[in-house]
């Protein structure tokens, strides 16, 4: 939030923040149960209704990629995929879109087809250079070594 939302935003960045924080508080809230079935519902579009903006924010006003909102997306794929073993709350033949056309042997090209050629998304990722490569990598490491080391390696 700090390194990719509120420097794109040009309001008060006291009061961004504080807005920041508040959002934040919710989630280290032990009273509040986040169940992963209910934050998928319907993920796809949230995605790329609050998520996207920054990506392509970062791209256009900074000329560089939003390497976290990159690991959210490849996240995402990682969790819709056929390997996950989880049934997300979203539109059935979205999800059967891109468990249909997961080939792990070539992940670039499947994030392609999916960004491009399923219908689910309706922004251009085509855009935001090197968005492709760099998701299909954090994928395949999401694949290959887990979420939790995928993430460590991500965040070293």
């Amino acid at each position: 939030v700090e390194q990719e939302v509120i420097p794109m935003i040009d309001e008060d960045p006291a009061e961004l923040k504080r807005f920041a924080a508040s959002i934040l508080e919710r989630f280290y809230n032990p009273h509040i149960r986040h169940l992963l079935k209910s934050i998928s519902l319907n993920s796809l579009s949230k995605w790329e209704a609050r998520n996207y903006p920054t990506l392509r924010d970062n791209w256009l006003k900074a000329g560089k990629i939003a390497k976290h909102e990159c690991m959210t997306f490849a996240a995402l794929m990682a969790y819709y995929s056929p390997k996950s073993g989880f049934e997300p709350d979203d539109t059935p033949e979205f999800v059967q879109y891109i468990r249909d056309n997961w080939d792990a042997s070539n992940l670039e090209a499947t994030m392609t087809k999916i960004v491009t050629q399923s219908g689910i998304f309706t922004v251009d990722f085509s855009e935001i250079r090197d968005f492709i490569p760099t998701v299909a990598q954090y994928v395949k490491d999401i694949e290959e070594l887990g979420m939790a080391v995928a993430l460590k390696k991500f965040l070293a």
